[in-house]
């Protein structure tokens, strides 16, 4: 296994960001979203928990413990899989 010397990543890291800067000054992160105002949070967790409950009710959605669920989902695209059952993650 390869040893890794993280001073030196974190050197790179910074020249990257160093470089980047100067390529474009204006370069801001954005904010991955927006902030919600608490009524639409409940309203959002309120619409997740109907949602689950159809699904308990469906069968889609069965507790197999603590913190142990299975959840079927009928997706309109079919998994490929190996011959062991396992997905193949390098094909969509």
């Amino acid at each position: 296994m390869p040893c890794v010397n993280y001073e030196e990543v974190s050197r790179e890291i910074s020249k990257i960001r160093a470089q980047r800067l100067e390529l474009y000054p204006d370069f801001r992160r954005r904010a991955v979203s927006r902030m919600k105002d608490p009524e639409e949070i409940e309203t959002l967790i309120h619409l997740d928990l109907l949602r689950m409950r159809k699904w308990e009710r469906d069968g889609k959605l069965v507790y197999l413990g603590n913190r142990t669920y299975r959840l079927s989902i009928n997706s309109p695209w079919p998994l490929r899989t190996h011959s062991d059952g396992a997905r193949d993650p390098a094909k969509p």
